[in-house]
C-alpha cells in the first residue's frame, strides 16, 4: 500500500509539537477575542433582555388580556432572574458536597427529580402565578415566548453587529482542533491561567537531585525560556504576561540552585 508524500507529512506535523511562538499567537488572538467581546457584548445583553421582557407582555396580552400589562412583564423577568440564581447557588452548594463525599444512588436520583421540579416550576409555574392563568394556557405562553424571542433576537443580528466575528472564532477552532493533544492542554492552561510545572521544573526544584542533574535542568528552561522571547511580538500581551511568569518562575530556581550549589561547596572543602 502506497501512503501519498503529502498526507505522511501533514500527519507528521500534525504529531510534532507546535512552536511556542505558535501558541503564544493563538493565546494573545484567544485574549483579543474576548477582550473584544466583553467590550462588546453589553449592547446584546440589553437588546436581548428588552426583547424578553417585550416577549412576555406580548404573550401576556395573548393568554390573558386582563393580566397583561408591561409591569407584570417586568416583574416576571424580575422573578425568573432571581430564581435561576438562587436554583445556580444551591446547585454549587449541591456539587460541592458531591464532591466532598461519594453521593447515594437515591440521592442522586432526587437531585435530579428536584432540578427538573424547579425547571419546570420557573417555566410554567412562574406565568401563572405572576399572570393567574391555568397550566395549559401557561404552556402556550410558554411557545408564544420562545417563538418571538426567536424572532426578536433574529432582528437583532440584523440590526446590531455581534461582538466577535464569527469567521475569527472558527478560525481560532480550526487551529485549536488541528493541535496536537499535547499542544491542546498547554493552549487550555494558557487560557484559564493554570499552569502545571514541566518536567524540567520539577526536576530544578527537586533538592534530592545533584546539583549537575539540576542545573542541566535550569539550562533546558532557560533555552525555552530564550526561544519565547525572541518570538514574542510587540502588543501580544497574553504572550509577554505568561512569558514573564514563567521568567519569574526560572529565576527562582536558580537561586535556590545557586544557594544550594554554594552549601553543597561549602561542606566539601
Amino acid at each position: 500500500m502506497q501512503i501519498s508524500p503529502s498526507f505522511l507529512t501533514f500527519s507528521l506535523a500534525q504529531a510534532l509539537p507546535v512552536p511556542p511562538s505558535d501558541l503564544d499567537a493563538m493565546t494573545g488572538e484567544f485574549s483579543r477575542l474576548q477582550s473584544q467581546f466583553l467590550n462588546n457584548m453589553l449592547p446584546w445583553v440589553l437588546a436581548s433582555q428588552l426583547i424578553v421582557i417585550l416577549a412576555y407582555w406580548i404573550a401576556s396580552r395573548i393568554c390573558n388580556p386582563e393580566q397583561g400589562r408591561l409591569s407584570n412583564a417586568i416583574k416576571l423577568w424580575v422573578l425568573t432572574w432571581v430564581t435561576w440564581v438562587a436554583i445556580v447557588i444551591a446547585g454549587g452548594v449541591v456539587l460541592y458536597i458531591s464532591a466532598t463525599q461519594t453521593p447515594s444512588p437515591a440521592m442522586t436520583f432526587a437531585s435530579v427529580c428536584v432540578a427538573i421540579l424547579l425547571f419546570f416550576t420557573v417555566l410554567f409555574g412562574l406565568p401563572m402565578k405572576v399572570y393567574k392563568i391555568s397550566f395549559p394556557t401557561s404552556i402556550g405562553f410558554v411557545v408564544i415566548t420562545l417563538i418571538l424571542n426567536a424572532a426578536g433576537s433574529l432582528a437583532t443580528s440584523r440590526i446590531i453587529a455581534p461582538p466577535i466575528d464569527p469567521q475569527e472564532v472558527r478560525q481560532l477552532t480550526e487551529q485549536y482542533n488541528h493541535l496536537p493533544l499535547v499542544d491542546r492542554k498547554k493552549f487550555t492552561d494558557r487560557i484559564t491561567g493554570w499552569k502545571k510545572s514541566s518536567p524540567d521544573e520539577v526536576l530544578a526544584a527537586d533538592r534530592s537531585k545533584s546539583i549537575p542533574e539540576r542545573h542541566a535542568a535550569v539550562q533546558r528552561i532557560y533555552g525555552e525560556l530564550e526561544e519565547r522571547r525572541i518570538a514574542l511580538k510587540s502588543g501580544d500581551d497574553a504572550a509577554l504576561a505568561a512569558y514573564s511568569r514563567d521568567e519569574a518562575r526560572y529565576q527562582q530556581l536558580l537561586t535556590t540552585l545557586q544557594t544550594d550549589a554554594a552549601a553543597a561547596a561549602s561542606k566539601s572543602q
